[in-house]
């Protein structure tokens, strides 16, 4: 298995997860690569809960949407959209 590297961090507080973008092969100064993979993570039990695809992500925030409640919103960083 290859190393996953962290590198995009978003924070559901009130589920109480972290939603963590990652890719392959870490190295020094590898944190600039766009997410191959988001990882949710639930801090109550402290475990990996979920994988999805990581759609490049380059940055990422959470937040609410009228009559859709919480959501995540990714940068895709091929695209910029």
């Amino acid at each position: 298995m290859t190393a996953r590297t962290p590198i995009r961090v978003a924070a559901a507080v009130a589920r109480q997860q972290l939603i963590v973008g990652v890719h392959a092969n870490a190295k020094e100064g590898s944190h600039k690569n766009l997410a191959e993979a988001l990882w949710v993570y639930d801090l109550k039990a402290q475990k990996r809960i979920a994988k999805a695809p990581g759609h490049n992500a380059l940055s990422m925030v959470i937040g609410q949407r009228a009559g859709r409640g919480t959501q995540l919103y990714v940068l895709d960083g091929t695209k910029n959209e």
